[in-house]
């Protein structure tokens, strides 16, 4: 068996280095004696040149969310026939494939959409192409290639963006050069992720316009924990503090440089966060609108407070009658509310305890408190202190709970 492969090794380490020097150099001079590198390599003039296409992604370099370009490094590999490189391999010492250089022979002229170079033209002018004996030509140009890409920032940091790089043949109809695309995705043998963005997925299809145009579309995911972490956390956490000031006594003297620190805090976060978030206008993040609301309520937060030290330290004059009411009512209600909360929990209990007997008693107990609330006054010695002390607690529960629904609402836009 050992001898049998070795025998195998040798007959083909002899068929594949059989041409020698003068093989190869009298092939070219035969196949390029009189070859003409405008015509395209049909015989039949009036039909296309089939040419098969792939792209393979090597690396995401940059995406400018300012500029809609990408930046991404990779190879287009190519393929067709050239019917005028066609040779007998027994003629040239077995040759059955060489490489040339790319301006020996025909090949499409490739360009990219891409808006911002100078260079349109894809590939460098070494690259060289592999030519066999049957005529199939391969050529691989590659390099950085840059493409259009719209942002969308609109669920930043969790935001995903589609980007694409359009390859066509320059000067050419569909009806003299056709580009027939090999796999439905890009090829991602050697590629490497991006610190930024995740390839989450790619498609490639043909166009078929004026010229046949291969489009490669990537699909790029944003990764959100740097931003979740230095940005929204801090920010929530910040938030979630400033209503704390109705929590504070009057009597410690904080109220007034704790709320103005929280504003100032927010103002200069902003200036610092800003750097890090998308300068894109069309359209707006989620985030930019959640931080202006933040720092639109802290604002309030600080004239409501001002408010409530000025009530605080009203000693004169009496308190209007209609401030007395509506205080009074609101936490009249809410007392009331619990109590009969409290005893419908009860009624339910004795209905499951089957006992028909203690139903009836709760029931016109609460009864008769709704028909006293109407019958409730407020007191007369309700002071400004009373007032500022119960708008604190208001005050307290309606910006705590906006920011609690403001927090929620934008995590439901970002992550759907």
């Amino acid at each position: 068996m050992v001898c049998i492969y070795f025998i195998l090794l040798s007959v083909v380490y002899s068929t594949s280095w059989a041409a020698s020097l003068q093989d190869v150099d009298s092939l070219l001079q035969n196949l390029f004696a009189s070859y003409n590198t405008e015509i395209r390599p049909v015989q039949d003039q009036g039909q296309p040149v089939l040419t098969s296409i792939l792209f393979s992604l090597i690396s995401i370099n940059s995406f400018d969310e300012i500029a809609g370009v990408i930046s991404v490094s990779g190879g287009l590999i190519l393929s067709w026939t050239d019917e005028r490189l066609t040779w007998d391999p027994n003629a040239f010492g077995n040759l059955t494939e060489t490489t040339i250089s790319q301006n020996t022979i025909w090949r499409p002229n490739l360009f990219t959409t891409d808006p911002l170079s100078k260079d349109f033209s894809v590939g460098h002018q070494d690259f060289k192409i592999r030519v066999t004996s049957a005529g199939h030509v391969s050529w691989s140009p590659g390099g950085m290639l840059r493409g259009l890409c719209i942002p969308n920032v609109s669920k930043f940091p969790f935001d995903t963006q589609t980007c694409k790089i359009e390859v066509f043949a320059y000067g050419y109809t569909p009806n003299e050069v056709s580009f027939i695309m090999l796999s439905p995705t890009v090829l991602l043998t050697y590629f490497h992720q991006n610190s930024e963005y995740i390839l989450t997925g790619s498609k490639a299809s043909v166009q078929h316009l004026m010229s046949d145009i291969a489009e490669f579309h990537f699909i790029l995911k944003r990764r959100s924990l740097n931003v979740l972490v230095s940005i929204i956390l801090p920010i929530i956490m910040l938030s979630l503090i400033n209503p704390l000031v109705f929590i504070l006594p009057f009597s410690s003297g904080e109220r007034s440089s704790y709320s103005i620190t929280v504003l100032l805090a927010f103002t200069v976060y902003m200036t610092v966060v800003s750097d890090k978030m998308p300068e894109s206008s069309e359209p707006m993040s989620y985030l930019s609108f959640y931080i202006l609301s933040l720092l639109a309520i802290s604002t309030i937060i600080v004239i409501t407070n001002v408010c409530q030290i000025r009530i605080r330290e009203k000693e004169e004059g009496s308190v209007p009658q209609w401030i007395i009411n509506l205080s009074f009512l609101l936490k009249s209600n809410r007392q009331v509310r619990d109590e009969i909360l409290e005893d419908s929990d009860m009624t339910q209990q004795n209905t499951e305890m089957n006992h028909p007997s203690t139903i009836q008693a709760p029931i016109d107990e609460i009864k008769d408190r709704k028909d006293k609330m109407a019958d409730i006054q407020p007191p007369g010695n309700v002071t400004w202190n009373n007032i500022a002390k119960f708008l604190d607690k208001m005050y307290f529960i309606i910006f705590q709970t906006l920011i609690i629904v403001l927090t929620i609402v934008l995590f439901v836009l970002t992550a759907s």
